[in-house]
């Protein structure tokens, strides 16, 4: 498993970790190394409804072109706004918090990453889908919250 502390953007952007997948060939059934991006795993473990649904959308992917850090995001993101939507409370909540405690280790190229094309690209995606505001102001820390504000 991928930590967060300690890892420079350079090394996290698109940087794969290890993980394990069973592939079937006929009647076999091998074990083969599937790439995990440094996001996927400090962000997708954070929500257990996503980490199925996100297992499901990287399998329609070829095996020599995986999902991008971007296709992540806008999975990722489309899930969020599901989960306010819905008001799915400790969720959100474990979410967030993660994401602020990732802003906070981050250098500042994963730092900008994060904060544009999760947070402030987040905070659009509420708008145009009429979330009202006071549904996401309690989730925000200082950092998710500069980011949020930001798009404004």
């Amino acid at each position: 498993m991928c930590t967060v502390r300690g890892v420079s953007a350079n090394a996290a952007i698109g940087w794969r970790c290890d993980a394990r997948s069973a592939v079937t060939l006929g009647n076999r059934s091998l074990q083969a190394p599937v790439a995990r991006t440094f996001l996927e795993s400090a962000l997708g473990s954070t929500l257990p409804s996503f980490t199925s649904e996100w297992a499901t959308l990287r399998r329609t992917y070829a095996p020599t072109s995986p999902p991008t850090d971007a296709d992540f995001l806008a999975a990722l993101r489309a899930h969020v706004l599901r989960l306010l939507g819905e008001g799915r409370v400790a969720e959100t909540t474990r979410f967030f918090y993660a994401l602020e405690r990732l802003l906070e280790e981050a250098d500042p190229i994963l730092h900008e990453l994060i904060a544009r094309d999760l947070v402030a690209a987040l905070a659009t995606e509420c708008r145009l889908a009429a979330i009202d505001a006071r549904r996401v102001e309690p989730y925000l820390g200082t950092r998710t919250r500069a980011a949020w504000v930001n798009t404004a």
